[in-house]
């Protein structure tokens, strides 16, 4: 049927380069969908990848969000909490549109205030975003900045024209003639800046707007420098002698005069940028600026409150009572619009993770109090930093704050996260006796199992650790009985361990996992399990090494299994207790799916599709389609339907899961692309490392590794093929 091996989560490695697939099919079009009919309104073929899109109206993107029945009974909808949020923000004429940074989980946008959350990554390459802003002139127009956890080839500018429906990319440092790579996941500052001055009727929108570019020595292609736009964002120019100034907050006001802060002091220029004046030796760690008070600049230290009411000129300390002073750690000081008494700051503890707190006033800075997060409804035990904030430009009481938000000043913050879809999966086994049982690992945050075939999810502390732990590769034997691998950091493998009461206790069983990072089963056996090249046939309790096989990958109707050792398809018909050579491929396998009735066996190794015609006694592989290629499934119902996943690491514009219709000879790219036609489907499924068919449901499921599990309908396989 089909398994897929972990392609762990290396779109957090700094080390990784853009991976870059040229396919024909980003700007093709498909006409509306009508009564489960296929249509195709580009029947072009790209003689290079064999893409001719075609959709059906069930291709759709839906998310599987980890949460348990727990929580869905006390309210919530979705409340994973698994990625560093860096970023967030809502329109400044009424708040309800917004968007939501991650750092290696795309972007999310809101059109209700922050109640709710959607991918909005449709032509956004880079795996993770910030800076986000709006333009005060036309809101439809938005700038993000693309970021990684580390420089990467793909981060940049982007601009939206559409409210953050598409996008495109309109300055790649290191690619556009620039100088140097950008993309820190925890840049959490203001760094664009439109001059509302500077309203163009023709562009629809700012003319000018400014870009601090980050200034983290981490990076060894660090290029601090201001940059200036001016036809809206659309092409950028380096100011000279800005070095120095950069890699702080930046505003505009609605004189057009600039106003930029770093650690090294403030900087003015009333001259669109020509020229720069220091006014302050204030060592500003963050700032902001509100239009409702347009002289005001608001300026936290690392340890004390600044205001200024002449645009910076004059700086003075406002000492208020429990202002946090104690450890030097305090950033994103946020101001209400509406109100600008209202303010909040974070502060950062001295051991960094999960030692965080916010402080608010609500007088203006006379007093400040820390308030209160309530983490109930998160299904991981510890959730990442709170580092954000954005408050409604009408209420002063609504703020959100990446994953929560606050109605009442920042009192008090719950969890506000439905739609919001980015556990880092990095692996799903579907059981092959009971597609019910679901087992998925987690490179973070240890993982869980759900029994009802992805509605609710069991999370379980494989580690033992309050915080999370990496585990690679799983099995649900039964509703109580899952297996995983305990490993002590990303380098995968690990101790093989087991729960048999449903996650409530772990057992440990010394044994360590050496193969593929995958679970499989034995048809008809609910005692047998793989992990890797270990097998099990008492419900965990032992385990033992198999010969001449690294992993199990699918299965047939007689019970054949079919697996991989290094580049060698190999087979077992006697429940994986001993296995033989099949064929061989150019690199290690790393997935198999099989199409019994026309005995063909489809196998990926080495990020390529191949096939194998099991009729043929040579069994030889030939090359059908596919790079970086990290999965295959077939349709049972239909095999000529037929699913790949390819993991794309940080160039997320690119096809991720793409389907045939014809055994592999065209393709459709089931991932958004600008310009497809398909306005009224959500984005989803990107970075798809492995994929699974559940043939109780017909769907299709994925792990989009740091985009959390996805599914989608399968094709009406009646009316399926062309």
């Amino acid at each position: 049927m089909k398994k897929i091996r972990i392609i762990r989560l290396m779109c957090l490695v700094m080390a990784l380069l853009m991976i870059a697939l040229t396919s024909g099919c980003g700007n093709e079009a498909s006409t509306d969908k009508t009564s489960s009919q296929a249509t195709s309104s580009n029947k072009k073929e790209d003689k290079k990848d064999n893409f001719v899109n075609t959709y059906f109206d069930t291709d759709i993107w839906v998310p599987v969000p980890l949460i348990s029945q727990e929580l869905i009974d006390a309210g919530y909808e979705n409340s994973e909490a698994c990625q560093v949020s860096p970023y967030c923000i809502l329109d400044p004429v009424d708040g309800k549109i917004g968007f939501y940074g991650t750092d290696v989980g795309g972007m999310f946008r809101t059109t209700d205030g922050g109640k709710s959350w959607h991918p909005s990554t449709i032509g956004f390459a880079a795996c993770g975003s910030t800076g986000m802003m709006f333009d005060p002139n036309n809101i439809k127009r938005v700038i993000a900045i693309g970021c990684n956890s580390g420089p990467h080839r793909t981060n940049g500018i982007y601009l939206s024209t559409d409210m953050g429906g598409t996008w495109s990319a309109k300055f790649i440092p290191g690619i556009d003639g620039f100088k140097g790579t950008i993309g820190d996941d925890y840049d959490h500052r203001i760094q664009i800046a439109f001059d509302p001055s500077s309203n163009d009727k023709k562009l629809g929108g700012s003319k000018v707007v400014y870009w601090s570019r980050e200034n983290f020595t981490t990076n060894k292609e660090n290029h601090p420098a201001i940059y200036k736009s001016t036809d809206g964002g659309n092409t950028w120019k380096e100011l000279a002698g800005t070095e120095k100034i950069a890699g702080g907050d930046i505003f505009v006001n609605k004189e057009g005069k600039v106003i930029a802060s770093n650690l090294k002091g403030v900087w003015t220029s009333e001259d669109g940028g020509k020229s720069w004046k220091k006014i302050s030796d204030l060592e500003v760690n963050a700032m902001f600026t509100v239009a409702t008070k347009p002289n005001n600049v608001y300026a936290v230290t690392y340890d004390a409150y600044y205001l200024s009411t002449d645009f910076g000129k004059t700086f003075k300390k406002v000492e208020g009572a429990g202002f946090p002073t104690d450890n030097k750690r305090l950033r994103n000081l946020r101001v209400a619009p509406s109100n600008p008494d209202y303010m909040i700051v974070f502060r950062l503890g001295k051991t960094y993770e999960f030692d965080y707190s916010s402080y608010y006033t609500k007088d203006g800075g006379k007093t400040w109090t820390q308030a209160k997060n309530h983490k109930e409804g998160i299904w991981i035990p510890m959730s990442e930093w709170r580092a954000n904030f954005w408050y409604s430009p009408v209420d002063e009481n609504y703020i959100i704050s990446t994953e929560y938000r606050s109605e009442d000043g920042g009192e008090n913050f719950y969890v506000s996260t439905k739609g919001y879809n980015v556990a880092c999966v990095s692996d799903i086994s579907i059981n092959i006796n009971n597609d019910k049982l679901i087992a998925a690992s987690n490179q973070d945050f240890n993982g869980g199992f759900s029994a009802d075939g992805g509605k609710t999810w069991t999370y379980v502390n494989w580690s033992g650790k309050n915080w999370g732990g990496f585990t690679y590769g799983a099995y649900a034997l039964t509703d109580k009985i899952v297996c995983t691998t305990n490993a002590e950091s990303w380098a995968g493998g690990g101790e093989i361990v087991y729960t048999t009461d449903g996650g409530k206790t772990v057992q440990h069983t010394g044994v360590t996992m050496k193969g593929l990072e995958t679970g499989y089963g034995a048809l008809g056996k609910e005692n047998i399990a793989f992990l890797g090249d270990c097998r099990t046939e008492d419900y965990c309790k032992t385990w033992t090494k198999m010969e001449n096989c690294k992993g199990v990958l699918a299965h047939d109707s007689t019970g054949r299994l079919y697996g991989a050792n290094t580049c060698y398809v190999v087979y077992s018909d006697d429940d994986g207790k001993t296995w033989e050579k099949l064929t061989i491929a150019e690199d290690n396998v790393s997935s198999i799916a099989i199409n019994e009735r026309d005995q063909i066996l489809y196998v990926t190794a080495g990020k390529k599709l191949y096939y194998c015609d099991l009729k043929l006694n040579s069994y030889a592989l030939e090359q059908m389609y596919g790079i970086n290629a990290s999965g295959v499934c077939v349709d049972p119902e239909n095999p000529k339907i037929m699913y790949v996943s390819y993991s794309t690491y940080n160039s997320y514009d690119t096809p991720s899961v793409c389907r045939s219709l014809d055994g592999g000879k065209t393709w459709t790219n089931l991932c958004r692309t600008v310009g497809d036609g398909r306005d009224n489907c959500p984005d989803g499924g990107r970075n798809a490392v492995c994929i699974d068919f559940i043939p109780s449901t017909r769907e299709i499921m994925v792990s989009a590794a740091c985009r959390g599990i996805w599914k989608m309908k399968a094709c009406d396989a009646s009316k399926g093929t062309k």
